[in-house]
Parts: structure tokens; C-alpha cells; sequence
């Protein structure tokens, strides 16, 4: 897969993913997104025309609430918290990205003009890169930046399922495929299809079978509908 394109808006900024996934995944309560939408931290368009108006959040915004739980779990009030966002932002372009798949071997290291911090190929990375979610000593006294980088390790050290990342041997989660819901690491089979049929009597080898799927792919994708529901 080449270089992720992150100037396509209609990729990361489509707003697909439901209120209930984000929440479990980022560790967020749903109330807490709510809040941090009427604020504006996070976008979150409703889905017109449906009892509910469930709430629907894009990829970039999804890796937000992911960031924002992490900088209240550092103790960031509140009231702080669009501030720290914003120097996410200003310190690494396309930070949102780092917990694709194919940024398992990125670093993220200092630009050559000192403005901030760019991702590069972790081969080529200087002796300096922050790749495992150290803090940023050496690269000033900013405890903002430093923090802000902290949040970013955290999210690449992850990978796209956040708190559920004990599945990503068989679950992957990419804005560019099922608009970012979870699927079966390699195919565009939606995880939560197959819970659907499992719950509607199908079994694991029979599931395995209609789809050319493992048997172990299967049962990982339904013990991930599990968690996800848990």
C-alpha cells in the first residue's frame, strides 16, 4: 500500500462512524463525545431522518476522542482540552494517521526548520525520533508539545483499534475501506456481519467456509463484536 494521501477530506473527513464504536474504542463515554461536540472539540453531524439522530464522527475525529481520552487520563482539565487539539495539530501534520497499518515502522521526528514534527520512515529516522511514546525530553521545555507528542506515540503505539488493540492480528480498521468500520484484517468483510449471522445461527466453521475466511478469523472478529458490545 503507498504513502497515505492525507489532503483527501473526503477520506478522514467523511463522517461514517457511529457514536457507539467510537465510544468503545476511544474509551470515551458517549456523553463525553456528545459534550465534546457541543463544544466543538470534536465534529459530529447527526444522521438526519432516524429516531435517535444518532451521532456520526469521522476518522479524524474518532483519533481526536482517542487523544482527548488520553490527555484527561494525563490530567488535562477540560477547559484546556481544544488548546491541547490544536497542538496536535501545529506540532505534527497528519498525526491522525499514525495509527494506520502501514505506520507500524514510522518514527516521528524533529523537522529541519525546528517547527514542529514531521513522520518519516523509521529506517531513515535520526538517533533522536520519538517512536515509542517516550516523552519528548531534549526537544525543548514545551510541556504542551511534549504532551501533545506523548498523545501522538500512544496512538501509533495502538494502531486503529485503540483500546481493543489485542485483536489487530485478525481486525483492521482503515478510512479507506467500509468507510473505516472494522473488517477482517486483509478482506472488506465487516466484523460486525458476521456477529449478525453468528447470532442468527450460523457457526464459526460455517461462517469460515461462505467467506474463505480461517476459522480462527472468525471467532477473533466475533470475540472483537463481543468486546466491542461488553
Amino acid at each position: 500500500m503507498g504513502a497515505v494521501d492525507i489532503a483527501r477530506p473526503d477520506v478522514f473527513y467523511g463522517c461514517a462512524l457511529r457514536g457507539s464504536l467510537v465510544a468503545s474504542l476511544s474509551g470515551a463515554a458517549r456523553h463525553q463525545l456528545a459534550g465534546w461536540a457541543r463544544r466543538e472539540v470534536l465534529e459530529s453531524p447527526y444522521r438526519k431522518g432516524q429516531r435517535g439522530r444518532p451521532r456520526l464522527y469521522s476518522w479524524v475525529d474518532y483519533q481526536k476522542a482517542r487523544a482527548l481520552v488520553a490527555l484527561r487520563e494525563q490530567g488535562v482539565p477540560n477547559r484546556r482540552l481544544g488548546e491541547q487539539v490544536a497542538e496536535l495539530d501545529a506540532q505534527v501534520e497528519g498525526w491522525w494517521t499514525v495509527s494506520l497499518g502501514e505506520y507500524h515502522d514510522r518514527a516521528i521526528t524533529k523537522r529541519a526548520d525546528a517547527a514542529g514534527y514531521t513522520i518519516t520512515n523509521g529506517q531513515e529516522a535520526a538517533d533522536d525520533c520519538i517512536c515509542e511514546g517516550r516523552r519528548a525530553t531534549g526537544h525543548g521545555n514545551d510541556h504542551d508539545a511534549e504532551l501533545a507528542l506523548e498523545v501522538v506515540c500512544a496512538l501509533h503505539r495502538q494502531g486503529p483499534l485503540g483500546r481493543l488493540c489485542e485483536f489487530s492480528e485478525h481486525v483492521n480498521m482503515d478510512p479507506r475501506v467500509q468507510d473505516g468500520y472494522p473488517v477482517v484484517r486483509g478482506r472488506r468483510i465487516e466484523t460486525e456481519m458476521l456477529y449478525i449471522l453468528s447470532d442468527w445461527g450460523s457457526t464459526a466453521d460455517e461462517l469460515a467456509e461462505r467467506f474463505l475466511l480461517t476459522t480462527d478469523q472468525v471467532e477473533a472478529a466475533l470475540a472483537f463484536e463481543r468486546a466491542l458490545a461488553s
